[in-house]
């Protein structure tokens, strides 16, 4: 499920999707793209970027709130 919406100035972005029990050993290159996405948010946003990554037994969901600017031109 992909969720985006507006709150106040901060635009959501909600990624879950339905996720099995762990049952391997962490694996080198795990989390790369999350660890890239994380980077550039960093960059783009600094402090005003938010990210969470939230996993229960059934679902992996990733949280994104980035600052909502509008371009007036």
């Amino acid at each position: 499920m992909v969720q985006l919406y507006l709150d106040n100035d901060e635009l959501h972005l909600k990624v879950s999707n339905p996720a099995q029990a762990r049952t391997e050993a962490y694996v080198k290159g795990n989390k790369m793209a999350l660890s890239n996405i994380r980077e550039r948010l960093a960059l783009l946003f600094d402090v005003e970027a938010q990210y969470q990554v939230e996993r229960d037994a059934n679902h992996y969901q990733v949280h994104i709130i980035i600052p909502y600017v509008t371009i007036k031109g």
